[in-house]
């Protein structure tokens, strides 16, 4: 019976302590507005499961730990909140703006624990917006905490090469076939009953052939990149056949 008793007190004071984590925070600088800030640390802590004070600190105490930062004395912030925090878990922020650089803002996190030395983060904010600063500071107290927070990634979509060049490209190099199986036709007669011979028209008809034959590899590579369709395409000459053919999807 007793030990029932004494495994019911610890679960019960298990369960209060977990319930009453208490935090809140303290903020100095003129980066952003105060209240700004104050609103989104509150919004992170809570989804969080922190129970949210807005009497951690006061002013007085604010200050101190900022002086103690100023000398960059992290045991000296630590004993003042250990003595004077309200709360069992802090944020202190500080922000300023960037020297030089307009639009940008410096933010300082340091994330207290009753009897531990606190943890502190330093990152600036180019070009900032209230989005961004939201995304940061989520990110830096994520860090602090010791759970960084999940970034979402955007997938660009890929656009598809375009079709034009590619067809253009194949057509052209299909046409250089044809006029080339032409001059390779009429290159090609030479007997006693044709009254008209052309012996020069063999060596152009080989070389539009073969740009021609280049530039349907080509363009049938290009096209079968962009997607596309099954097709055939099909040169008849007299006393000669091209065929010219590719898979794909158009």
């Amino acid at each position: 019976m007793r030990v029932a008793l004494v495994a019911l007190v610890l679960v019960l004071a298990g369960t209060a302590s977990a319930a009453n984590r208490t935090t809140g925070v303290a903020i100095s600088g003129d980066g952003v507005k105060t209240g700004d800030l104050t609103a989104h640390l509150r919004t992170v802590l809570e989804a969080r499961d922190y129970e949210f004070s807005d009497e951690a600190l006061s002013k007085d105490a604010t200050n101190t730990i900022a002086n103690c930062f100023v000398l960059d004395d992290v045991e000296c912030a630590k004993g003042v909140f250990d003595a004077r925090g309200k709360t069992d878990t802090l944020v202190y922020a500080r922000t300023e703006q960037s020297k030089g650089k307009t639009g940008s803002v410096i933010f300082t996190l340091y994330w207290f624990e009753k009897g531990r030395s606190p943890n502190g983060e330093r990152r600036a904010c180019e070009n900032c917006t209230p989005a961004t600063w939201h995304t940061l500071v989520k990110e830096m107290l994520g860090r602090l905490q010791g759970r960084p927070a999940k970034r979402r990634v955007a997938r660009r979509s890929e656009e598809k090469p375009s079709r034009t060049l590619p067809a253009i490209l194949l057509a052209s190099g299909v046409a250089a076939i044809a006029a080339g199986g032409v001059f390779l036709y009429y290159g090609s007669r030479g007997g006693p009953n044709d009254k008209f011979i052309y012996p020069d028209s063999t060596p152009v008809g080989i070389a539009l052939a073969a740009v021609g034959g280049g530039a349907t590899i080509g363009g049938t590579v290009l096209l079968i990149q962009a997607g596309g369709d099954s097709s055939d395409t099909v040169a008849s000459l007299p006393g000669r056949s091209f065929v010219v053919s590719w898979t794909g999807r158009f």
